[in-house]
Protein backbone atom coordinates (compact mmCIF):
# COMPACT_ATOMS: atom_id res chain seq x y z
CA UNK A 1 0.00 0.00 0.00
CA UNK A 2 1.33 3.12 -0.92
CA UNK A 3 2.32 5.66 1.75
CA UNK A 4 -0.21 8.20 0.23
CA UNK A 5 -3.10 5.52 0.69
CA UNK A 6 -2.23 4.82 4.01
CA UNK A 7 -2.47 8.00 5.10
CA UNK A 8 -5.84 8.26 3.07
CA UNK A 9 -7.23 5.31 4.87
CA UNK A 10 -5.86 6.13 8.17
CA UNK A 11 -7.45 9.36 8.38
CA UNK A 12 -10.61 7.70 7.86
CA UNK A 13 -9.81 5.46 10.89
CA UNK A 14 -9.06 7.84 12.50
CA UNK A 15 -12.53 9.79 12.49
CA UNK A 16 -14.05 6.30 13.10
CA UNK A 17 -12.36 5.84 16.39
CA UNK A 18 -13.55 8.80 17.67
CA UNK A 19 -17.02 8.88 16.07
CA UNK A 20 -18.73 7.36 19.23
CA UNK A 21 -16.72 9.14 22.11
CA UNK A 22 -15.81 12.43 23.39
CA UNK A 23 -12.47 11.62 24.48
CA UNK A 24 -9.49 9.63 22.96
CA UNK A 25 -9.30 6.46 24.29
CA UNK A 26 -5.61 4.91 24.60
CA UNK A 27 -3.52 3.22 21.38
CA UNK A 28 -1.99 0.06 21.07
CA UNK A 29 0.48 -0.52 18.55
CA UNK A 30 1.32 -3.95 17.86
CA UNK A 31 3.93 -4.26 15.07
CA UNK A 32 5.16 -6.65 12.75
CA UNK A 33 7.74 -9.44 11.46
CA UNK A 34 10.86 -7.39 11.91
CA UNK A 35 10.13 -4.67 12.82
CA UNK A 36 9.96 -3.28 16.43
CA UNK A 37 8.91 0.16 18.57
CA UNK A 38 11.33 2.52 16.88
CA UNK A 39 9.59 2.04 13.44
CA UNK A 40 6.31 3.62 14.85
CA UNK A 41 7.73 6.81 16.25
CA UNK A 42 6.12 8.50 12.90
CA UNK A 43 3.01 7.02 13.94
CA UNK A 44 2.88 7.92 17.11
CA UNK A 45 3.18 11.17 16.33
CA UNK A 46 0.98 11.10 13.60
CA UNK A 47 -1.76 10.43 15.99
CA UNK A 48 -0.71 12.16 18.54
CA UNK A 49 -0.51 15.82 16.23
CA UNK A 50 -4.39 14.82 15.11
CA UNK A 51 -5.70 14.04 18.60
CA UNK A 52 -3.69 15.73 21.17
CA UNK A 53 -3.36 13.75 24.49
CA UNK A 54 -3.61 10.41 22.90
CA UNK A 55 -1.64 7.56 24.73
CA UNK A 56 0.05 5.69 22.35
CA UNK A 57 1.72 2.63 23.20
CA UNK A 58 3.87 0.58 20.81
CA UNK A 59 4.40 -3.21 22.91
CA UNK A 60 7.85 -3.56 23.18
CA UNK A 61 8.74 -7.30 22.95
CA UNK A 62 9.88 -9.89 20.04
CA UNK A 63 11.13 -7.14 18.37
CA UNK A 64 12.68 -7.14 14.89
CA UNK A 65 14.48 -10.72 15.05
CA UNK A 66 13.07 -11.94 17.91
CA UNK A 67 9.58 -11.75 16.00
CA UNK A 68 10.62 -15.36 13.99
CA UNK A 69 9.34 -16.42 17.66
CA UNK A 70 6.69 -19.37 17.43
CA UNK A 71 3.56 -17.41 17.83
CA UNK A 72 1.98 -19.17 20.12
CA UNK A 73 5.05 -18.44 22.26
CA UNK A 74 4.58 -14.16 21.39
CA UNK A 75 0.86 -14.64 22.28
CA UNK A 76 1.75 -15.63 25.65
CA UNK A 77 4.29 -13.00 26.16
CA UNK A 78 2.43 -9.79 24.66
CA UNK A 79 -0.53 -11.06 26.18
CA UNK A 80 0.80 -9.88 30.09
CA UNK A 81 1.91 -6.55 28.49
CA UNK A 82 -1.42 -6.05 26.87
CA UNK A 83 -3.58 -7.00 29.80
CA UNK A 84 -1.33 -4.52 32.06
CA UNK A 85 -1.91 -1.72 29.93
CA UNK A 86 -5.71 -2.24 29.40
CA UNK A 87 -5.68 -2.93 33.47
CA UNK A 88 -5.10 1.15 33.27
CA UNK A 89 -7.80 2.09 30.66
CA UNK A 90 -11.13 1.81 31.90
CA UNK A 91 -12.69 3.23 29.16
CA UNK A 92 -11.19 0.40 26.65
CA UNK A 93 -8.20 1.24 24.16
CA UNK A 94 -8.00 1.03 20.24
CA UNK A 95 -5.96 -1.77 19.14
CA UNK A 96 -3.47 -1.36 15.91
CA UNK A 97 -1.94 -4.33 14.22
CA UNK A 98 0.72 -4.65 11.10
CA UNK A 99 1.33 -7.58 9.61
CA UNK A 100 2.03 -10.68 11.59
CA UNK A 101 0.70 -8.49 14.47
CA UNK A 102 -2.50 -8.40 13.26
CA UNK A 103 -2.27 -12.57 13.61
CA UNK A 104 -0.93 -12.40 16.93
CA UNK A 105 -3.67 -9.47 17.81
CA UNK A 106 -6.24 -11.84 16.76
CA UNK A 107 -5.54 -14.78 18.74
CA UNK A 108 -4.57 -12.11 21.65
CA UNK A 109 -8.63 -10.94 21.51
CA UNK A 110 -9.63 -14.27 21.55
CA UNK A 111 -7.47 -15.48 24.45
CA UNK A 112 -8.29 -12.87 26.71
CA UNK A 113 -11.24 -13.05 28.65
CA UNK A 114 -13.26 -9.51 29.77
CA UNK A 115 -10.86 -7.66 27.61
CA UNK A 116 -12.35 -3.91 27.00
CA UNK A 117 -10.72 -3.56 23.42
CA UNK A 118 -13.27 -1.33 21.43
CA UNK A 119 -11.73 -1.12 17.92
CA UNK A 120 -9.21 -3.45 16.56
CA UNK A 121 -7.42 -2.57 13.39
CA UNK A 122 -5.06 -4.88 11.19
CA UNK A 123 -2.76 -3.68 8.45
CA UNK A 124 -1.60 -5.85 5.59
CA UNK A 125 -2.35 -8.90 7.69
CA UNK A 126 -2.38 -12.32 6.31
CA UNK A 127 -5.70 -13.05 8.07
CA UNK A 128 -6.65 -15.79 6.17
CA UNK A 129 -3.04 -17.47 5.84
CA UNK A 130 -0.63 -16.69 3.50
CA UNK A 131 -0.21 -18.25 -0.08
CA UNK A 132 -0.21 -22.34 -0.01
CA UNK A 133 -1.67 -24.73 -1.70
CA UNK A 134 -5.20 -24.97 -1.47
CA UNK A 135 -5.23 -28.38 -2.66
CA UNK A 136 -3.55 -29.40 0.21
CA UNK A 137 -6.27 -27.94 3.01
CA UNK A 138 -6.16 -31.31 4.74
CA UNK A 139 -2.47 -31.36 5.61
CA UNK A 140 -2.90 -27.56 6.41
CA UNK A 141 -5.44 -28.42 9.48
CA UNK A 142 -3.71 -31.29 10.41
CA UNK A 143 -0.28 -29.30 10.79
CA UNK A 144 -1.16 -26.06 11.05
CA UNK A 145 -1.62 -25.38 15.35
CA UNK A 146 -2.46 -22.19 14.86
CA UNK A 147 -4.54 -19.99 12.21
CA UNK A 148 -6.83 -23.15 12.53
CA UNK A 149 -7.65 -23.32 15.75
CA UNK A 150 -8.11 -19.06 15.98
CA UNK A 151 -9.94 -18.91 12.96
CA UNK A 152 -12.58 -21.68 13.79
CA UNK A 153 -11.68 -24.04 11.01
CA UNK A 154 -10.84 -26.30 13.40
CA UNK A 155 -13.33 -27.97 16.33
CA UNK A 156 -11.43 -27.66 19.86
CA UNK A 157 -12.92 -27.34 23.58
CA UNK A 158 -11.67 -23.52 23.40
CA UNK A 159 -13.50 -22.50 20.69
CA UNK A 160 -16.90 -21.43 22.47
CA UNK A 161 -14.92 -19.03 24.73
CA UNK A 162 -12.33 -17.73 22.03
CA UNK A 163 -15.12 -16.94 20.04
CA UNK A 164 -17.17 -14.85 22.88
CA UNK A 165 -13.82 -13.02 23.90
CA UNK A 166 -13.15 -12.04 20.58
CA UNK A 167 -16.80 -10.91 19.53
CA UNK A 168 -16.64 -8.70 22.43
CA UNK A 169 -14.78 -5.78 20.17
CA UNK A 170 -17.08 -3.08 19.00
CA UNK A 171 -16.05 -2.45 15.79
CA UNK A 172 -12.97 -4.08 13.43
CA UNK A 173 -10.96 -2.18 10.80
CA UNK A 174 -9.11 -4.52 8.08
CA UNK A 175 -6.68 -2.70 5.39
CA UNK A 176 -5.18 -4.30 2.69
CA UNK A 177 -5.09 -3.68 -1.00
CA UNK A 178 -3.40 -5.03 -4.50
CA UNK A 179 0.44 -3.25 -4.16
CA UNK A 180 0.63 -4.97 -0.74
CA UNK A 181 3.44 -7.01 -2.57
CA UNK A 182 4.04 -9.58 0.06
CA UNK A 183 0.95 -10.87 1.65
CA UNK A 184 -0.58 -13.78 -1.28
CA UNK A 185 -3.33 -13.40 -2.13
CA UNK A 186 -3.79 -9.69 -0.40
CA UNK A 187 -7.26 -10.05 -0.02
CA UNK A 188 -5.97 -12.44 2.99
CA UNK A 189 -5.99 -9.15 5.00
CA UNK A 190 -9.86 -9.45 4.62
CA UNK A 191 -10.03 -12.68 5.01
CA UNK A 192 -10.23 -14.01 1.84
CA UNK A 193 -8.58 -16.69 0.45
CA UNK A 194 -7.86 -19.32 -3.07
CA UNK A 195 -10.37 -22.04 -3.01
CA UNK A 196 -9.02 -25.30 -5.47
CA UNK A 197 -9.42 -23.43 -8.83
CA UNK A 198 -6.97 -20.48 -7.24
CA UNK A 199 -9.98 -17.98 -7.54
CA UNK A 200 -10.17 -15.64 -4.09
CA UNK A 201 -12.79 -16.48 -2.08
CA UNK A 202 -14.11 -13.41 0.10
CA UNK A 203 -14.64 -14.13 4.14
CA UNK A 204 -18.36 -14.36 3.78
CA UNK A 205 -18.91 -16.70 0.88
CA UNK A 206 -16.01 -19.55 2.45
CA UNK A 207 -17.27 -22.42 3.21
CA UNK A 208 -15.83 -22.39 6.67
CA UNK A 209 -15.97 -19.02 8.05
CA UNK A 210 -13.70 -17.09 10.61
CA UNK A 211 -15.08 -16.73 13.94
CA UNK A 212 -16.04 -14.02 13.36
CA UNK A 213 -18.98 -14.74 10.97
CA UNK A 214 -21.50 -13.40 13.17
CA UNK A 215 -20.04 -10.10 12.85
CA UNK A 216 -22.08 -7.66 10.28
CA UNK A 217 -20.09 -6.98 7.68
CA UNK A 218 -19.81 -4.90 5.40
CA UNK A 219 -17.61 -2.96 2.97
CA UNK A 220 -15.86 0.64 3.35
CA UNK A 221 -16.04 3.01 0.42
CA UNK A 222 -12.52 2.11 -0.10
CA UNK A 223 -11.63 -0.88 -1.70
CA UNK A 224 -8.72 -1.35 0.16
CA UNK A 225 -10.67 -1.65 3.63
CA UNK A 226 -13.82 -3.32 5.42
CA UNK A 227 -15.13 -2.86 8.53
CA UNK A 228 -17.48 -5.30 10.56
CA UNK A 229 -19.49 -4.51 13.38
CA UNK A 230 -19.67 -6.93 16.44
Amino acid sequence: MSPLLFLQVFLQVLLLLVSSSEAYKPVIIVHGLFDGPDDFINLTDFIQETHPGTNVTTLDMYDYWKSLTPLWTQVEGLRSLLEAKLNQSEEGAHLICFSQGGVICRALLSVIPNHNIHTFIALSSPLAGQFGDPHNRDLYLEKDDFLPLINGETQHKDLPEWKKNFLQIKKMVLIGGPDDGVITPWQSSLFGFYNKKREVVEMKNQEVSPALYICVFFPSPSSAMAIAAC
